[in-house]
C-alpha cells in the first residue's frame, strides 16, 4: 500500500490525517512526529472512528489556533527548502561543474 504526497497539503499548512499504513511515505514518518502548538502535522489513525475523534478535536480549535498551527506548519516547510540546491552546490565544489557534463 502507498501513501499519496503529504506534501502538497503540508505545503499549504494544513494537517494530515492518515490510516496506518504511513511508513513507505518518508515525510509522513517525519511529521507525524512533529508538534506545531501541541498538534501534530501528520495524525495516524487506525479506523473511521478515531479519524473522527482527530477531526472533531481539530475542528473545535479556535481559528486562531487552526492559522497558527497552520503557519507553525508552513514555517517548518520552508526551512526545509534547497536540498536539492545546497547538494547540488556541494558537488560542484567539491567535484566542479565537469561532474554533470
Amino acid at each position: 500500500r502507498k501513501v499519496h504526497s503529504v506534501m502538497e497539503p503540508l505545503v499549504w499548512g494544513c494537517p494530515v490525517i492518515l490510516g496506518p499504513n504511513f511508513r513507505n511515505n518518508y515525510e509522513a514518518v517525519i511529521f507525524k512526529d512533529l508538534l506545531f502548538s501541541k498538534w501534530p502535522g501528520v495524525s495516524i489513525v487506525n479506523d473511521s472512528s478515531e479519524f473522527s475523534v482527530v477531526l472533531l478535536n481539530y475542528l473545535r480549535l479556535s481559528v486562531p489556533q487552526r492559522q497558527e498551527i497552520r503557519a507553525q506548519i508552513r514555517k517548518e516547510i520552508e526551512s526545509r527548502s534547497g536540498a536539492s540546491e545546497e547538494i547540488y552546490r556541494q558537488l560542484t565544489i567539491t567535484f566542479g561543474e565537469s561532474i554533470f557534463s
